[in-house]
């Protein structure tokens, strides 16, 4: 184990898939099933909730469910982290040289979501004051627009000049927002491999990330590029089957309207190309993020030293132990 470059931390994060398939299908499967029990009990909750409690529309009223449902956000928000946790600790059998069976992962993703509650509440307060900033630009550039022409489809030059400001408003908006929680990109796999707690987890995040903030925000983009190009593929080659399904069934003189045909046609693919995408294509952002991690402590720890030593040692004591008997 070695230092690797964003060509070798992806080919490693595929192997990885390819040698943990089996524990990871099974892992997403069953922490799937536990999830959606969780948004149906949610449901029959507020549904509850909704007949039985009074309909008051004071202000304090409004707080308490502005309140209410901002925890389940989070809680949500923390139980979909857990699940990456789950597939930390599998994709890093390699490095750790351990064993991480699919019921392992799933006790270490519950057991997580406690610390990845706390951890994402402490990240929204964060970032509050990005959202205020925002929030205010927004407020202004609306009250521009509503003055302006825009609304009678008349465009001027102030008109084209909003729009473009429009434009570039929304891309920093996200910029800031990707940009922002690149910070926080290792806290699961710190609180999965590590067990660091809730302030551990996102000091061990800043410490992997500085000095090498733009390489990572890079690596993180071209990761999820890497997989919209694995979904978009499969959809692109499900496309093509389809057509040719389509003219051969034309050729053989049946009739059928194409655009009723390739909507029956996804319509009926559409749960397995789901199951697919959620089974095996979503693990692989965490997997390189994961692996990625992985190779920040080698750079900055010496932690594949580490491990090489462990190694070492371990042996040692294996030799001497069958020395001794």
């Amino acid at each position: 184990m070695a230092v690797m470059n964003v060509n070798e931390v992806m080919d490693r994060s595929i192997d990885v898939l390819k040698k943990n398939i089996k524990s990871i299908v099974l892992f997403s499967l069953g922490y799937g099933l536990i999830g959606l029990g969780i948004v149906i009990v949610l449901m029959i909750v507020g549904g509850i909730s909704m007949v039985l409690v009074p309909k008051d529309t004071s202000t304090s009223m409004i707080v308490a469910y502005i309140i209410v449902f901002t925890i389940i956000g989070i809680l949500l928000s923390s139980f979909v982290l857990s699940s990456k946790a789950g597939i930390a600790r599998i994709s890093g059998q390699d490095f750790l040289k351990e064993q991480v069976a699919a019921h392992d992962a799933i006790k270490i993703s519950l057991k997580s979501i406690p610390k990845l509650f706390c951890v994402s509440f402490l990240i929204i307060l964060m970032f509050l004051p990005v959202a205020g900033i925002f929030g205010a630009i927004i407020y202004f550039m609306y009250k521009a627009i509503e003055d302006s022409m825009l609304l009678f489809d008349i465009y001027g030059a102030k008109e084209i000049i909003l729009i473009i400001l429009t434009v570039l408003l929304a891309l920093l908006i996200v910029f800031c927002i990707a940009a922002f929680f690149t910070w926080f990109c290792f806290v699961v796999q710190a609180v999965a491999v590590e067990k660091s707690g809730i302030i551990g987890s996102i000091k061990k995040s800043f410490t992997l990330v500085r000095h090498n903030f733009w390489r990572i925000f890079w690596c993180i983009i071209l990761f999820n590029l890497t997989i919209f190009a694995f979904k978009s593929s499969i959809d692109s080659c499900l496309a093509l089957l389809t057509t040719i399904f389509y003219f051969l069934e034309k050729f053989l003189n049946i009739n059928q309207d194409f655009i009723t045909y390739v909507s029956t046609i996804f319509t009926m693919l559409r749960w397995p190309l789901s199951v697919l995408y959620t089974l095996i294509i979503t693990p692989i952002g965490t997997i390189m993020m994961s692996t990625l991690y992985f190779n920040q402590r080698f750079e900055k720890e010496g932690y594949d030293l580490q491990l090489k030593l462990m190694e070492i040692q371990h042996n040692q004591e294996r030799e001497q132990l069958s020395e001794g008997v």
